[in-house]
């Protein structure tokens, strides 16, 4: 059974029954990125979080693809000009290959009065490619 082991500064290690590091890698970029949740597939691994390395806002939504060996084959953000975080990402009851990812999402009802802002549920519906088939962003 592998066990996946998430450190600071997204680095990710695989371990393999007695701990013995098989690989491990590191992504994102050189500002504040964070991983919240792994999901193994059948040719590699989601990696999600947030970032302030990429995107448009502040923080946006971080999601990353691995193939086995921990090699980085793409990564997208998702995201508007506030804070979106990304909290969990699991495959979706209605089709093999579109997957949820569920966080939260800043709401700011007047512009620039940050007293006023609040968090509400973030949804983004994607396919294994990473592209957005739904969003209430």
């Amino acid at each position: 059974m592998t066990q996946i082991v998430m450190v600071l500064m997204v680095q990710i290690v695989i371990l393999f029954f007695f701990d013995n590091i098989q690989w491990k890698t590191t992504v994102g970029g050189n500002s504040w990125d964070y991983v919240e949740d792994i999901l193994e597939l059948e040719d590699g691994y989601f990696v999600l979080g947030q970032t302030g390395s990429y995107g448009v806002g502040n923080n946006d939504v971080y999601l990353t693809k691995l193939d086995l060996l921990g090699n980085e084959l793409w990564f997208k953000t998702y995201g508007n000009s506030l804070n979106d975080y990304g909290r969990v990402i699991t495959s979706s009851n209605d089709n093999n290959n579109e997957y949820v990812i569920k966080g939260e999402k800043q709401n700011c009802p007047i512009p620039n009065d940050w007293g006023n802002c609040f968090m509400e549920e973030l949804i983004i519906k994607i396919n294994g490619e990473g592209d957005s088939i739904y969003n209430n962003l």
